[in-house]
């Protein structure tokens, strides 16, 4: 039985690959999307218990999309995924972010922090 339904947002198929692998291994479903378009349709046809988003896509910033995420009335957590760890944790928590990880990140804080997330919400 999965534990969560995770929507990975990434743009780098390396990434994705990886993530995919260490999650499902963890025992999560998931499913992907390669950039915030992409994302905005899988939210529009399913739901998920945890979205984790890298903060710059290859459409574009991942802050404002979940702004609008949230105006749209989506609530499920989301994980910010820093690529940029000069970036200011606070811009992404003002943007309504659950949480940020700094990447690279070992599997085992993440999974920390998708768990930190899930019982929050």
């Amino acid at each position: 039985m999965a534990k969560s339904k995770i929507l990975v947002v990434e743009d780098q198929p390396e990434f994705q690959r990886a993530l995919t692998f260490r999650l499902k291994a963890q025992g999560y479903e998931v499913e992907l999307a390669e950039d915030g378009c992409a994302a905005d349709l899988c939210l529009g046809i399913g739901s998920y218990d945890v979205v984790l988003i890298k903060d710059v896509l290859s459409d574009g910033p991942a802050a404002p999309r979940l702004r609008e995420w949230r105006h749209k009335g989506h609530q499920m957590p989301v994980i910010m995924m820093l690529e940029n760890v000069a970036a200011e944790p606070e811009q992404f928590k003002s943007a309504h972010a659950d949480g940020v990880i700094a990447r690279p990140f070992a599997i085992s804080d993440l999974i920390l922090e998708i768990e930190r997330v899930t019982v929050a919400s």
